[in-house]
């Protein structure tokens, strides 16, 4: 609901609309008491139906209020207005540091003279125990007098009650400026996150542009947790050293190499501004950066191994860790080689060598009489069959009629882990088959869970059905309880089979059950940040990122894990996100269904899980589902 024009607001009278974002909307008012103007944001109004998120901004405002800085914008009032919660700001009239950036060039003292009051401001919310966690351009404001102010000081704390994903507006901080560990959603942040921030605003005013920039949030956010950052120096010559110097260690990808306070950070920028005689900054240096990175980030496309994943050009060679690479002081992963030949056995063929190799595994391991059943299974079977059998989550693609290799031959259910240097040989011997790599991933996956994510994500490139490889990998992460990185392979083996409908068609049994299920394993999933973690920007294009986080079937999983988790109006975000012409699908209409019963709105659940109970083209688990939950709540 929008408050408009001369509406009384308490002791506010609205005057006019001054901006809207992803979470609250601003407007001018007046106090006719006091005589003066204020700046009043408003929650939107489906916050209000959260009475945790409502709970939890009047603590953090009660908070924020308490600030008392020449640099930090005060908060004087917070109320709420019909179940809206809002906050009462002083009124800036002024513009925002990235309308000045707009505008016009900055000069060097203009930069000190603003990174000296936002540097202190952070300096004194720090010591009072306060983050900003959304520190850049647009949340800094210069009046009229030239006096610039820190904006929206902890509502992207308030924000947090929210859900920081890679497409929604609700995105707890701003990705171009946001450090790797809240882009990682880490959960025990510190002041470090707020000097990282600080830092990227600082190197776009010196070198003349962000760092890094993307098509996408997730290709941004991407870059701030694994890609080096590019040099100052390299990218705007007229940087000095000295000045890098400073950039780098507030920018460092970690917290503890980063500055302890923003005060240091600006004491030692003016010590490097002295040192360097550095008196001007290039009015073109936009322009001049521009054309740099976009050289920059051609050479780092050049680059093997520049991100964590594993390498998937270079011919394997060796078993032995190589030595990390270091880029810009940037170490990344271990990457890992397997040789074309290795100590094992030669075998005809892979198949061939998984029987031989699950029979020795029985008896080396003593397993149980089922696992040496495997091997006659193994012996007798067609990998159809055993899929059927062993791997649940495969069965769509036997009934589709899907070509199964190799790499499908596994049965992965219930198998105890491998020693590391066992499965790291079938790795050796078998370089080129994508099972080698989920052996070796399900491994190490309970010591070094990055490492499975990497080897995972390196087998794909051998994999001849991608679809088919997701969905063993989602069952290997299963047996592990991973079940965010499950609910991830299998969302993307739902992606690779998109263009085949009958596939589609079939994995919504089975997988679409999983997933269902499996979200209330998960705690508070954030398939955002897992996409990350199991290295799915380095398998994809930009350009598909964003279909892959905008999928159904994710939106549907995460709809179901907030209801669980008790945030029905994060629920309803994701659901409302869904594109019109899938909302009546059965799938969609049971999580409607269980949003309407966790809000006690037993009506409308019951109309939607009768239709779904009578619709003979749902899946049988769906309509088994309707119909246990009009019995367990009475609604028959």
């Amino acid at each position: 609901m929008m408050w408009r024009e001369g509406e009384q607001i308490g002791q506010y009278q609205i005057m006019s609309q001054l901006g809207q974002g992803g979470m609250a909307t601003v407007y001018k008012a007046y106090h006719a008491q006091l005589d003066r103007h204020v700046a009043i944001k408003v929650m939107h109004q489906t916050i209000q139906a959260d009475e945790a998120f409502v709970a939890r901004f009047r603590r953090e405002a009660q908070i924020v209020a308490s600030l008392t800085h020449p640099h930090i914008v005060p908060v004087y009032d917070f109320n709420d207005y019909n179940g809206q919660p809002y906050l009462v700001m002083k009124y800036v009239e002024g513009v925002t540091l990235k309308q000045r950036m707009i505008k016009t060039a900055m000069t060097l003292d203009d930069v000190l003279y603003v990174m000296r009051a936002v540097g202190s401001a952070l300096t004194y919310a720090h010591s009072k125990g306060v983050l900003h966690r959304d520190v850049k351009p647009s949340n800094i404001v210069i009046d009229k007098d030239n006096v610039p102010y820190l904006a929206d000081f902890g509502l992207a704390r308030i924000a947090q009650a929210g859900e920081s994903t890679l497409s929604a507006d609700m995105l707890l901080g701003t990705p171009n400026y946001m450090s790797p560990e809240q882009a990682s959603g880490k959960k025990n942040l510190d002041g470090r996150t707020d000097i990282y921030s600080l830092g990227i605003v600082l190197y776009e005013l010196l070198v003349g542009q962000v760092p890094f920039s993307g098509d996408t949030p997730y290709a941004v956010i991407h870059d701030h947790i694994y890609t080096p950052l590019p040099s100052p120096s390299k990218i705007n010559p007229e940087i000095p050293l000295s000045v890098e110097t400073v950039l780098l260690k507030s920018t460092s990808k970690k917290p503890d190499e980063r500055y302890a306070t923003a005060d240091e950070m600006i004491r030692d920028l003016d010590d490097a501004i002295s040192e360097s005689k550095l008196v001007e900054l290039n009015p073109e240096r936009a322009s001049i950066a521009s054309e740099s990175l976009a050289q920059f980030r051609e050479e780092l496309a050049d680059i093997p191994n520049a991100s964590t994943s594993l390498s998937s050009s270079a011919t394997p060679k060796t078993r032995t860790p190589t030595t990390p690479m270091t880029l810009s002081g940037y170490k990344t992963a271990t990457i890992y080689e397997p040789p074309t030949r290795g100590r094992l056995w030669m075998v005809g063929g892979c198949a061939g060598f998984l029987v031989i190799f699950f029979v020795s595994l029985a008896v080396l391991l003593g397993a149980s009489n089922n696992l040496l059943e495997l091997g006659e299974i193994l012996q007798r079977s067609s990998p159809s069959n055993m899929i059927v059998a062993m791997n649940p989550l495969s069965a769509p693609f036997v009934e589709a009629g899907v070509s199964i290799n190799s790499e499908m031959g596994i049965p992965f259910y219930n198998i105890p882990p491998l020693p590391e240097e066992f499965a790291l040989g079938i790795l050796e011997e078998l370089p080129q088959e994508a099972t080698s790599y989920l052996i070796y991933a399900r491994s190490v996956w309970e010591t070094d869970a990055e490492k499975s994510y990497a080897t995972i994500q390196q087998g794909k490139q051998y994999s001849d059905n991608p679809a088919v490889y997701f969905s063993s990998a989602a069952q290997v992460a299963d047996q592990v309880q991973d079940y965010d990185a499950a609910i991830a392979y299998v969302i993307l083996s739902f992606y690779e089979a998109r263009r085949d409908t009958e596939l589609q068609t079939a994995m919504r049994a089975s997988a679409g059950e999983y997933l269902y299920t499996t979200a209330a394993k998960a705690n508070n999933l954030n398939l955002g940040n897992t996409y990350i973690e199991i290295g799915v920007p380095e398998m994809y294009p930009a350009a598909e990122l964003e279909v892959i986080g905008n999928l159904t079937q994710g939106l549907i999983v995460t709809a179901y894990n907030r209801i669980l988790e008790g945030n029905p109006v994060l629920a309803l975000a994701a659901l409302n996100r869904i594109p019109e012409a899938e909302n009546n699908s059965p799938e969609v209409l049971l999580v409607r269904a269980e949003l309407a019963l966790s809000r006690d709105a037993d009506r409308e659940a019951s109309r939607i899980l009768k239709g779904v109970e009578a619709n003979d083209a749902a899946p049988d688990w769906i309509r088994e589902r309707a119909k246990d939950l009009l019995k367990e709540h009475n609604l028959e």
